[in-house]
């Protein structure tokens, strides 16, 4: 048996703390490689979010691309289709047309997108002046016809024949026609001065 002398126990004691710093250091250096590789995870699942996003971009940056090719030959077709027979070559239309436009964009300009709205608010607007105008005829023909009922009624022998209906003012017009041509209305004005 060695005596204890001659085991060299210092060297022994050496490598051990060489080992446990080792140890240490290869500890240290697996918790760095723990952060690095979750670190590595989290880079590339958000490298493979945004190539995804990336994909998405160019997919509508396509379709955009496509729409715009799209909208550029409805242009041209339109624009070939007017140049051939235009809508209208009246002044007074093309006027109110812009008109009826601008009122309804307001200080906006037209453009393709808000084609759409421009030609409800032109729309609305148009029906509105035409359901007025109605009322207006509606009103001035219940006017009419009442008048033609009180000519009717102040000259039976000369309206027998005539119905107080819109439809009789031909006949109406050539009552009046036949007073003028006798010269009645003026005979009846000197007949109201004396």
């Amino acid at each position: 048996m060695a005596d204890f002398g001659e085991i060299s126990w210092q060297l022994t004691a050496r490598r051990i703390e060489e080992l446990k710093a080792e140890k240490t250091e290869l500890e240290t250096a697996s918790d760095v490689l723990k952060q690095l590789t979750a670190k590595e995870s989290a880079v590339a699942a958000e490298l493979e979010r945004l190539e995804e996003k990336a994909g998405k971009l160019r997919e509508r940056l396509g379709a955009n691309e496509k729409d715009a090719k799209d909208i550029a030959e409805a242009i041209e077709e339109c624009q070939g289709i007017l140049a051939e027979t235009p809508l209208t070559d009246d002044g007074g239309v093309l006027a109110a047309v812009e008109h009826l436009t601008k009122a309804a964009l307001g200080d906006r300009t037209l453009t393709y997108k808000n084609t759409g709205t421009a030609e409800s608010a032109v729309r609305a607007g148009l029906t509105d002046t035409i359901d007025a105008l109605s009322r207006r005829i509606a009103r001035a023909a219940e006017g009419t016809v009442r008048l033609m009922a009180d000519f009717r009624n102040k000259y039976p022998n000369e309206t027998t024949d005539i119905d107080a209906a819109l439809e009789a003012a031909p006949d109406f017009n050539r009552l009046l026609e036949q007073l003028v041509s006798n010269n009645l209305p003026a005979s009846r004005r000197t007949s109201r001065s004396r």
